[in-house]
């Protein structure tokens, strides 16, 4: 596993925890699922980012 792997990995975790986080917390603050929302789309992009680095690293290997 490379290491652009692992930061896919570890980001996709991220964004999935945080929007469940956002939803779970829903009765504690009124915004939470909203704040939840973004923050797991903004972890999500860098979740593709790194894919795509990753994806060009391995085009270029071959």
């Amino acid at each position: 596993m490379t290491e652009n792997q692992r930061y896919v990995m570890m980001f996709l975790l991220l964004s999935i925890a945080m929007v469940f986080g956002g939803i779970g917390l829903k009765g504690v603050l009124k915004y939470a699922p909203d704040i939840g929302s973004f923050l797991g789309f903004l972890f999500f992009l860098a979740c593709l980012f790194f894919k795509f680095m990753d994806r060009a690293e391995s085009s270029k290997a071959n």
